[in-house]
């Protein structure tokens, strides 16, 4: 019987043993974990501190960066309105100085053809006056006269040619087409080039004064490049005006040349008759197409939008630009 308790007692004791040990191996487990949690927690915690602060750092830097590019910015588009004004002002003053010379062409052409038309008319009728007044002279003297009667002649048809070529009064008085077929035609007889114009289109209104200059001028500095240059020997030019544009085109059968080396090279190597072509189209707000490979000539595409303004619109305008105030 007293056996049978003390085997109680130990099973109770050993019982109890087992609990504990086992209590206090899962606080250990617990606090353990616990622990673990404590210091992933405060891991994440330093990890957040150190996230937000590199967060903030990046904010500021892309702060000052945004500011420094806004600055930046604004430099560049006060430096972009600066050149805008820059190029409308050399244009102004570009088709300021094209107006003038166009004024001191056509001033000079007309003295060419008034005073000095006058003046060789009247040397000529003198020449022919002492010839018919010299009867029997000496021949040495008759050759002599019929000499000075044909360089007169010359000079005539000279000072005639250079007023035509300064500026024609065709383009001021029929306007463009009649100006342009006259000159054409002229150009083919001086050069032996073939050349033929057509036109469309412009029959029913003249053009404004600047718009009929400017692709007279074009053609004109064209064809003297092709005599120049093409080794041509055919030219055409067509002229057509269709909607709200002038379409102005230049062909030649000539030699050619290398356009894109040529639109490459620096302004100075590309030859000031395409330049000056290049600046008047862009005096009109056109532009320029050059098509040509070695061998296989030359064409000029030249559109130029046509506004509607009467001749008499634009003198309004251009005289009420160049008034005071």
């Amino acid at each position: 019987m007293f056996g049978a308790r003390e085997g109680l007692y130990d099973l109770t004791f050993g019982m109890l043993l087992c609990g504990v040990t086992s209590v206090l191996i899962l606080t250990t487990l617990v606090w353990r974990n616990a622990k673990t949690l404590h210091c992933a927690d405060a891991q994440r915690k330093q990890a957040e501190v150190a996230l937000r602060s590199s967060y903030d750092d990046l904010e500021s830097r892309v702060e000052e960066r945004t500011l420094e590019l806004s600055q930046v910015n604004e430099t560049l588009r006060a430096e972009i309105v600066e050149h805008r004004k820059s190029e409308a002002a050399r244009a102004q003053l570009l088709r300021r100085l094209v107006t003038a010379q166009e004024e001191e062409r056509r001033r000079i052409s007309r003295e060419l053809h008034d005073q000095m038309g006058q003046h060789l008319a009247a040397l000529m009728l003198g020449l022919k006056a002492l010839s018919n007044s010299s009867g029997n002279g000496s021949a040495r003297h008759k050759r002599s006269l019929r000499q000075l009667q044909e360089l007169t002649e010359q000079l005539a048809e000279e000072a005639h040619h250079l007023a035509w070529e300064l500026r024609p009064a065709a383009l001021d008085d029929l306007g463009l087409e009649t100006a342009l077929a006259n000159y054409v035609e002229r150009w083919s007889e001086r050069s032996g080039i073939i050349a033929d114009y057509h036109s469309h289109g412009l029959d029913q209104h003249r053009l404004s004064s600047q718009i009929e200059t400017a692709v007279y001028r074009i053609v004109q500095e064209a064809l003297t490049n092709v005599l120049k240059h093409a080794k041509a020997d055919r030219v055409s030019v067509i002229l057509e005006h269709r909607y709200d544009q002038l379409l102005t085109i230049v062909e030649d059968d000539g030699q050619g040349f290398d356009n894109k080396a040529l639109m490459a090279a620096p302004g100075e190597r590309r030859g000031l008759g395409l330049l000056g072509i290049q600046e008047r189209v862009a005096l009109v707000d056109g532009t320029l197409n050059i098509e040509s490979e070695p061998g296989s000539g030359t064409t000029l595409v030249i559109r130029i939008p046509v506004y509607a303004l009467s001749r008499q619109e634009v003198f309004s305008h251009e005289y009420a630009a160049h008034l005071p105030g």
